[in-house]
């Protein structure tokens, strides 16, 4: 797993949320809500994390991993339901789940890359 690459996907979902409110086309709920779909999903729900499983490190970020793609439902249902300023709102809220749970996952891989890595950067 590509530490640099997950973060930049999950960072991508603001981008990505903020077109679909403007295209009026929301992600697919079903695949974008679950957390085993992305590749970082994958590699946290496969075989080759396994070494990491007891690590409480990984537990963190398997966790937050999966509260970020269950903040995504809230904006999916607001952009499906014609709602673009409650997407916004949830989008940008500095407080909101989406920004500290997209915040979460991006810190998790960078503790763990570091900790895989040896130290502190």
């Amino acid at each position: 797993m590509d530490p640099h690459a997950a973060i930049v996907a999950h960072v991508r979902w603001k981008v990505r949320l903020l077109t679909a409110v403007e295209t009026g086309k929301a992600p697919d709920r079903a695949t974008s809500c679950v957390d085993d779909r992305c590749p970082l999903g994958v590699w946290i729900h496969g075989d080759e994390s396994a070494a990491l499983h007891g690590d409480p490190l990984f537990q963190q970020l398997r966790h937050k991993h999966a509260d970020f793609h269950t903040s995504l439902g809230p904006i999916i249902d607001a952009i499906a339901e014609n709602r673009p300023t409650v997407a916004k709102q949830a989008i940008a809220d500095p407080q909101g789940a989406f920004r500290s749970n997209t915040e979460a996952v991006v810190e998790c891989l960078v503790r763990l890359k570091q900790s895989r890595e040896g130290g502190a950067a």
